[in-house]
């Protein structure tokens, strides 16, 4: 005993342990009046006891520990009745996770709140922070006065990439930061002032995403700023706006839902447009859904106020080319072998350079039942299959008419070797339409088709050993078909024409095909064998024997694609004066040679080709290419080309991906109309990304003739990737 205090003084090395048990804590959520310990334990160089035990002063390299919560610190006073800590020199503290130090700490282990001064620390999840003073609020609470903080202390040193500096911060950890009087710092450099600011902190967590800005002749200045609300663990939406300055102010919402057995988005946004002075807008739901194991449901609504609308504001030309908007239900119920699928879709073509032929076709009800390739009965060796549909069909300006299709069929394949398979096919179509195509043929048409063909395929192959060092076998096959079909012309001009199913072309046509394909086999590193495709070269054609002139339909006619060998007819047509959408064309004796060739080694190397010759005219009538290569992380490229004579379409696309530097990336984008001698877009992205950041300026130059598209387009992207992405 010393001038009234008792005294406890342990030598330097030896350890107290003290268990002290005082008033309850109110932990996050727990009730007022809910017991919980608040035991501590104490080791110090030095810990002396006075006023009874009442108050401790711990030196030397103290070390306190309560639950979740440890201190570290040079010295330590407790006062037991006021149920705290006031600590100085090299502060450490833990809590739970969080990693916090400065020079001097006061701590009511009662109410959970302190105070640490020269703060810096570590935050769930990679938050690093610096702060005159860091205050604990509750055990998910702390506020920084004068602090700075980022997340990208987990890759980089100082200076970081980027930061937040503002007056006060509040943080909870693995959740949000919100804060009055910030700036958003890069390379120390203030770029942006927010006067308030909420800064998710965590993966999918309520808070503003990061802006993007953009610049081009039609819209003007462009900026755009979203908010990301989580709902709930299975629904989330985005509310943002998006302003134009030429154009006007565009708010947008979508919402998102994965519930059980199903998921969709319902999206929505709206421009009172500056220039066209009218309000446009488009709302949007997709969605799936599984009712049951074999019922599923899909839908992709679109209502928008006009064909253009959002299209003409897209950065990408594949977007704003789009020509096509459509609406779509699906309904189906699956078993083994059949199929019962309830639809319907509207479809709206849009032709910019005459406003006055945009089409628009609704397709529904439609209720289609269709039948695999299965036994006509148990162990029977015929084969059975059909595919069979109502629907219902309403073009704008123009028809609306209801159609039953039924399409069964009988096939029997017969093993001639045991390389070589026959199959003869007989089919049978009756179509019933509720009009015909004129308005003086309103009585219900039908069509009656009977189809009858055959088809002889073969395959052979031969294997080749290899002593390689993985490489072991190299396969040859040949595959080759020589097929027959005979379909009797019909009267088909009292039709109403709307889809490839109301013309059937009459044919009376050979098909050939052959197939030459390389296959590799190569020892795994784990001892097995993998076997893959490295060249593929297909040539395909087909021969009538007797070429009739008949009459087609225009929508069949226009459908003809070069490469497709179904049917041939030479370039003049003989439109029918008293049938409008009909003509009279000749068939050409030999369709087109299509060729197809395929290259894809093991390494990152692909190369793909497609073409097709006109014996009628000795010339190439289409030719594609698509060349892709990438060097690990380092290069990709890709170059494509297309050719068209009787479309009078050349065209070229080419990509390129290069890394300049650690964690930069070059992207180029091209698309070359060689017939018109333009560059409908030239694209090139600068991408920089590390741990915490992801920004991406892009500009695109476009060689134009249409007004509406913009010649130049800046866009300016960047994400804070602790913030909540949509990507």
């Amino acid at each position: 005993m010393r001038d009234g205090r008792t005294l406890v003084s342990l030598s330097r090395g030896l350890v107290l342990a003290l268990l002290v048990f005082g008033s309850p804590a109110l932990a996050k959520g727990q009730s007022v009046g809910a017991a919980a310990p608040t035991a501590f334990q104490v080791t110090a160089d030095v810990v002396e006891s006075r006023e009874g035990g009442r108050l401790l002063a711990a030196r030397g390299n103290v070390r306190i520990t309560r639950e979740n919560w440890t201190l570290y610190a040079d010295e330590v006073d407790v006062d037991q009745d006021e149920e705290t800590f006031v600590a100085r020199g090299s502060i450490l503290v833990f809590d739970r996770g969080n990693q916090i130090q400065g020079s001097s700490l006061r701590y009511n282990y009662g109410t959970g709140q302190g105070v640490i001064r020269e703060a810096h620390g570590f935050i769930l999840p990679s938050t690093t922070f610096v702060a005159e003073e860091a205050y604990r609020e509750d055990e998910r609470t702390y506020r920084l006065v004068e602090a700075r903080y980022s997340s990208c202390a987990v890759c980089q040193t100082p200076p970081y990439d980027w930061e937040f500096r503002a007056t006060e911060v509040t943080v909870h950890p693995e959740e949000f930061a919100w804060g009055t009087h910030g700036a958003f710092w890069v390379k120390g450099i203030p770029t942006l002032y927010l006067p308030v600011f909420r800064h998710p902190l965590g993966e999918r967590q309520t808070g503003f995403l990061t802006p993007t800005f953009g610049q081009n002749s039609q819209e003007g200045t462009i900026v755009g700023e979203q908010f990301f609300w989580v709902i709930s663990d299975s629904q989330d939406a985005t509310l943002g706006v998006i302003y134009r300055s030429e154009r006007g102010t565009s708010p947008t919402v979508e919402y998102r839902y994965a519930l059980e057995g199903g998921k969709g988005l319902l999206g929505a946004q709206y421009l009172y447009d500056l220039e066209l002075e009218e309000n446009r807008y488009l709302v949007t739901f997709r969605g799936e859904q599984t009712f049951a194991p074999a019922l599923t449901g899909k839908a992709d609504i679109n209502i928008r106020s006009d064909p253009d609308f959002p299209e003409q504001f897209a950065p990408g030309y594949r977007e704003r080319t789009n020509l096509v908007n459509n609406s779509s239900a699906y309904l189906t119920y699956a078993l083994p072998w059949h199929t019962i699928s309830l639809s319907a879709r509207y479809d709206e073509t849009r032709a910019p350079d005459a406003p006055e032929q945009d089409d628009a076709l609704l397709r529904g009800p439609e209720l289609t039942v269709s039948s695999l390739t299965q036994p006509l009965w148990e162990e029977s060796p015929l084969l059975f299959e059909q595919q069979s549909a109502f629907v219902y069909f309403d073009q704008k300006n123009a028809i609306s008419v209801s159609r039953l299709d039924l399409h069964p069929s009988l096939s029997l394949p017969i093993a001639l070797t045991s390389f070589m398979t026959a199959t003869p096919r007989v089919g049978f179509r009756e179509t019933a339409y509720s009009r015909g195509a004129q308005d003086i043929e309103s009585d219900p048409v039908t069509r009656e088709l009977v189809e009858a063909g055959a088809e002889f395929s073969s395959r052979l192959f031969r294997t080749f050993p290899v002593e390689g060092e993985r490489l072991r076998a190299i396969r040859h096959t040949v595959e080759s078909s020589i097929g027959y079909l005979y379909i009797p012309e019909v009267t088909q001009d009292d039709i109403p024409q709307l889809d490839g199913t109301d013309f059937i072309s009459p044919q009376n046509r050979f098909f050939l095909s052959l197939t030459n394909r390389l296959s590799a086999s190569v020892q795994t590193p784990e001892g097995g064998r993998q076997r893959f495709d490295f060249l593929t070269i297909t040539l395909a054609t087909s021969v009538t024997p007797d070429p009739q002139t008949r009459t087609f339909s225009d929508l069949f006619l226009n459908s003809l694609q070069a490469e497709d060998i179904t049917q041939a007819v030479k370039g003049e047509r003989v439109p029918i004066p008293d049938r409008p959408g009909f003509s009279k064309a000749t068939e050409r004796q030999l369709a087109n040679i299509v060729g197809r060739m395929s290259i894809t080694p093991p390494w990152p190397l692909s190369l793909d080709l497609s073409g097709s010759f006109n014996p009628d005219v000795g010339d190439v009538e289409t030719g594609n290419a698509t060349l892709r290569a990438s060097y690990e992380d380092v290069a990709s490229f890709g170059l494509g080309y297309t050719f068209s004579r009787s479309a009078n379409q050349e065209a070229v696309i080419a990509e390129l991906g290069l890394t300049i530097l650690e964690g930069t990336r070059l992207a180029y984008l091209g698309r070359y109309d060689a017939e018109r001698g333009l560059f409908l877009e030239n694209t090139v992205g600068l991408i920089y990304q590390t741990c915490c950041w992801a920004i991406n300026l892009i500009y695109t130059h476009r060689d134009t003739d249409n007004p509406s598209d913009p010649k130049n387009d800046v866009r300016l992207n960047f994400e804070l990737l602790t913030a909540p992405s949509k990507r």
